[in-house]
């Protein structure tokens, strides 16, 4: 991602739309500075069902008119594959989509068409390998023990408690 100045009309047109989600199509002007979160003092209030609890993040327009993400909580996710850790920031071009738990957003101009959109592939941690009985070679291995005959079973004593009337 580059960095990149806007100017007035440019910035006065941005919004923050949300991608994917419960709330996929909402979309807030972005005046000056958005915090976004699952807390109540979010000024987007991220509900979603998914695996990931949202992060909190911020999103926002520098004195000098760059458009800027920061992560307030670790595990903010940009497209490329990068994740941010709390107090990380980024510069942002308008199009460029991050993930905050399991929903996707952008900084878009409002009067850019929404057309539809599909969540980059990310990277995902390796499954632990299966675990799986040790191979043994069939040639090294210890024959295993013959079963018991009848005549090395211990005897087995008849049951002999007397039997009642409810028994019967």
């Amino acid at each position: 991602m580059t960095q990149t100045v806007l100017d007035e009309e440019q910035l006065a047109s941005l919004e923050l739309r949300v991608l994917t989600g419960l709330q996929s199509g909402a979309a807030l002007p972005l005046d000056d500075r958005l915090v976004v979160g699952s807390d109540e003092e979010a000024d987007l209030l991220l509900l979603d069902d998914g695996e990931q609890a949202p992060a909190r993040l911020c999103v926002g327009v520098t004195q000098d008119g760059d458009l800027m993400l920061e992560a307030e909580d670790d595990g903010i996710a940009l497209s490329g594959g990068e994740v941010l850790q709390a107090g990380d920031r980024v510069p942002l071009m308008p199009g460029d989509a991050f993930r905050s738990g399991d929903v996707w957003l952008a900084v878009r101009q409002s009067a850019e068409p929404w057309g539809t959109w599909t969540p980059p592939e990310m990277p995902t941690a390796t499954p632990a390998a299966p675990m799986h009985a040790p191979v043994v070679d069939a040639a090294a291995a210890p024959a295993p023990a013959p079963a018991p005959s009848a005549g090395d079973l211990p005897e087995l004593a008849a049951d002999v408690r007397p039997r009642t009337r409810a028994a019967a």
